[in-house]
């Protein structure tokens, strides 16, 4: 179980990452700030990264949230695959890789994540 902070603020833990062969799966934070200041939805981000050699497509985004109902403006394709929560309320992703928990959302905009490796 970690606290995660947001990528763009100064200090704290910025990502738990598990590599199981040549895929490794990344967990972040990210939040309506510096370079990320025009996001859409924020929140845990996952996504995992094949190594392979000539890989077409080595990475895949594990969206939280379907794409359908797309806010009007600058939101692209993923524009929803953050995961957030409210209180008392936890997301669960399970992959190949790791178990993910998005257990708590920080008051700080930092995330309480708990990563089971497989």
């Amino acid at each position: 179980t970690v606290t995660l902070s947001p990528i763009a603020r100064p200090g704290g833990k910025k990502a738990v990452f598990v590599q199981r062969g040549r895929r490794v799966v990344a967990i972040e934070v990210r939040a309506r700030a510096g370079y990320d200041r025009t996001l859409c939805e924020t929140g845990v981000l996952v996504y995992t990264v094949d190594q392979t050699p000539f890989r077409r497509r080595p990475v895949q985004i594990h969206a939280a949230q379907s794409d359908r109902n797309a806010p009007r403006g600058d939101c692209a394709a993923l524009w929803n695959a953050p995961f957030g929560v409210r209180r008392g309320e936890r997301h669960t992703l399970s992959l190949r890789e790791a178990r993910i928990e998005v257990l708590a959302r920080l008051a700080d905009g930092s995330y309480r994540v708990r990563v089971r490796a497989k």
